[in-house]
């Protein structure tokens, strides 16, 4: 027990080191993209109010708006190194594995959008809507975590054990969980999608199931 404790510790201070110190620019391009975004949705808030755009097309356009422009502001923090990070691994340690993780994401998803009463309340009518939610923010987010950022903290001799709780913990940052539930939404989904990038080794995979999930949550299934 005693060895267990003192291993755990070490991993925890490693994984410290690796957000705060590795990670600490990024961390920088990260809080700076959520207030950028906060700026420009309270702006879009302004015309929003001033103009005749009421229901749900004033819904999605608060809700794509800030997600829209931290995308923004992560892919083009990473712009030059988008071929690099993009590329898989040379060899993967196992596609099964990480499909089956991505389905069991899925069904989990599906069953916290049943307890979450208010994730029905979205419904996906516009396109711009559907575009972003399903197919810009995933890609962007997996290009930034679980490509530049993972490359970056391999590149520092870190396992992908440790990358994958350390992508985990960033992913959440972004996001701005105002609860523990959502706190917890986002560790579960961040966790799951490093998993599948570290059995898969690429991203190919986790965007594929990152797309899948989001369009659960603006569908409601």
């Amino acid at each position: 027990m005693a060895q267990f404790w003192k291993r755990f510790l070490v991993g925890v201070t490693t994984i410290c080191r690796m957000i705060f110190l590795v990670c600490a620019g990024d961390i920088g391009i990260i809080i700076s993209a959520v207030f950028v975004a906060f700026l420009i949705t309270n702006i879009a808030g302004v015309v929003l109010s001033a103009s005749d755009v009421t229901g749900m097309a004033r819904t999605e356009i608060a809700i794509v708006v800030p997600i829209l422009t931290i995308d923004i502001v992560l892919l083009g923090s990473i712009l030059l190194r988008i071929r690099e990070v993009a590329q898989p691994d040379r060899e993967h340690r196992s596609r099964l594995y990480a499909f089956v993780t991505g389905l069991v994401l899925l069904l989990l998803k599906s069953a916290w959008q049943g307890l979450d009463q208010a994730s029905y309340s979205f419904s996906a009518t516009s396109v711009l809507f559907i575009l972003t939610t399903c197919i810009i923010a995933p890609i962007c987010e997996e290009l930034f975590f679980r490509g530049y950022l993972w490359l970056k903290l391999r590149n520092h001799h870190y396992n992908d054990k440790l990358i994958v709780f350390c992508t985990t913990v960033l992913y959440i940052i972004p996001h701005v969980p105002n609860s523990l539930s959502a706190f917890l939404d986002y560790a579960l989904i961040g966790f799951f999608l490093g998993i599948i990038r570290y059995f898969s080794g690429g991203i190919l995979l986790s965007c594929a199931f990152h797309m899948a999930m989001n369009f659960i949550v603006i569908s409601g299934i």
